[in-house]
């Protein structure tokens, strides 16, 4: 009874030291240290001016189309059209030339060329035209005219005109050429300073062939260039005597 006391006795002693003396658990790893955040980047200071403000425009107000008219419909059965009307330009009013009367007024210089049986001889420059004519018109390219026309020049001691009296026709080519000539008669007239007049008749001729500045109008300015040939005879002799002249000349058409 006394060993199993001191063996428990000693077992009580000894039961704490063995207990200190066994290791104990592992103690707890620290937990690693967290990395520390990166610093945030500093902003770069904005150099550019700041913008300024703009004003927007004002918005324009477009115009509101209107509605157009639609046509009723067509009735059941029928078809449908919608009829278009054509627009015709008014052309303009003609101008009424070639129609009706006409008159003719020519001035210029000419000369007179007298050829009988022994001689010949031209004049000096004289006066040519004083002249004109009224007639009308058959159609737009023919006028037939009553013509007094001819030259008259100074002599030594007086005056000489060679003049044509009659009909006349001119024709026009286009709108400003034209043709014309007229037979009829002839009048060789000397005029001295001194004493009475003498004249001779005979048969006369007129051509003529001119061109007119303007057209379109009913006042028109030509020149032309008109010859009077006459033939006459006077106690047995005969000669021939031609008035040249060199116009202006106005028109009324």
């Amino acid at each position: 009874m006394r060993r199993f006391s001191l063996v428990a006795f000693v077992s009580g002693l000894l039961g704490p030291a063995v207990a200190l003396a066994q290791p104990g658990p592992p103690p707890p790893t620290a937990p690693a240290p967290l990395p520390a955040p990166a610093p945030a980047p500093r902003p770069e200071p904005d150099l550019a001016p700041p913008a300024e403000p703009t004003t927007a425009p004002a918005p324009v107000p477009q115009p509101q189309a209107q509605p157009q008219p639609q046509p009723p419909p067509p009735p059941p059965g029928q078809p449908y059209y919608q009829p278009v009307q054509p627009v015709y330009a008014q052309p303009p009013a003609p101008v009424s030339l070639h129609n009706g009367m006409t008159v003719e007024l020519n001035l210029g210089l000419g000369w007179i060329r007298i050829s009988d049986d022994s001689n010949s001889n031209t004049s000096d420059l004289g006066v040519g035209g004083l002249s004109g004519g009224v007639g009308g018109w058959v159609n737009p390219h023919v006028a037939i005219t009553g013509r007094l026309g001819g030259v008259t020049v100074g002599v030594p001691g007086g005056r000489v005109s060679n003049i044509f009296l009659g009909p006349a026709v001119q024709y026009w080519v286009d709108d400003h050429f034209w043709l014309g000539g007229g037979l009829g008669l002839g009048i060789y007239a000397l005029s001295p300073d001194s004493g009475s007049d003498r004249s001779l008749t005979g048969i006369g001729v007129d051509l003529r062939v001119g061109y007119t500045f303007n057209e379109g109008t009913e006042h028109t300015f030509n020149a032309s260039l008109e010859i009077n040939p006459g033939h006459f005879s006077d106690n047995g002799a005969s000669g021939t005597a031609t008035g040249i002249g060199i116009l202006l000349g106005y028109q009324h058409l």
